[in-house]
């Protein structure tokens, strides 16, 4: 069966803006990540962004760095 819809008609079952506004929360408010890396991993999204990345792959991407941020301390 063929969709009806056309990409911009689709929905997001995943919720991407929701896990976008979540993940910028988390890094905005984490104690443990410094603010030289909090500015540069936002930094790297407006890059991505730029590129044309997904707006899912941009949300892997954050969520990925902060983890790694978080661990670097």
């Amino acid at each position: 069966m063929v969709s009806m819809l056309t990409t911009q008609e689709r929905i997001d079952v995943h919720n991407y803006p929701r896990r976008m506004e979540r993940a910028l929360r988390h890094l905005e408010t984490h104690q443990t990540i410094s603010e030289t890396n909090k500015r540069r991993i936002l930094q790297y999204l407006a890059h991505l962004e730029d590129e044309g990345l997904s707006l899912a792959r941009r949300v892997a991407h954050l969520v990925r760095l902060a983890r790694i941020a978080e661990t670097l301390g």
